[in-house]
């Protein structure tokens, strides 16, 4: 069994950044989907022990990094993007045609700043998207993703609210 956190959109929030990755200290990895590579940078020291992935965001200038990644885990393949090239303002059904294209199961994305999930299936991936732990677009507030990966078995998602504190639980919620 394989926990990966998934965070997006920190937009200079450092602090929240490091609270998400603080609430997981058992994550085997973190999927980061742009707009906040500064930030990443600045607190993935503190995390030596776990696995960063990472994309570029419409807002990043740090041309090095990719703008889609695919990844797999625990048999899984996960495919992930900012989604700002790929319309996920308009919906996630054009990033899960390019994810179902490379053989991907679960697709990732941000931008929207809107926590989102929408189902699968054994033809059509997963969607998630983490939605802001540093500038939220809806009533949740700043929030992040933690999927449980395990072969042969359906991915949990979880969604958290981020705490506003360091040292406080988040708190699960529901898509």
């Amino acid at each position: 069994m394989t926990r990966v956190i998934v965070a997006s959109d920190s937009h200079r929030n450092i602090a929240a950044l490091r609270r998400c990755l603080a609430c997981e200290p058992d994550a085997a990895a973190l999927i980061f989907l742009g707009d906040g590579l500064g930030d990443l940078n600045q607190v993935k020291g503190e995390f030596p022990n776990l696995r960063i992935y990472a994309v570029r965001g419409n807002c990043d200038y740090q041309q090095s990094f990719p703008s889609e990644g695919l990844i797999p885990f625990e048999g899984h393949l996960i495919f992930y993007t900012h989604g700002h090239e790929h319309g996920v303002k308009m919906g996630p059904e054009q990033l899960q045609l390019t994810a179902a294209a490379r053989g991907a199961d679960i697709a990732l994305y941000g931008h929207t700043h809107r926590a989102a999930c929408t189902p699968g299936d054994e033809d059509w991936p997963l969607a998630v998207n983490p939605g802001s732990v540093g500038e939220p677009r809806d009533a949740r507030g700043r929030t992040f993703a933690v999927l449980t990966l395990e072969k042969d078995k359906p991915v949990h998602v979880q969604l958290y609210r981020l705490p506003d504190l360091t040292g406080e639980e988040p708190d699960p919620l529901r898509f």
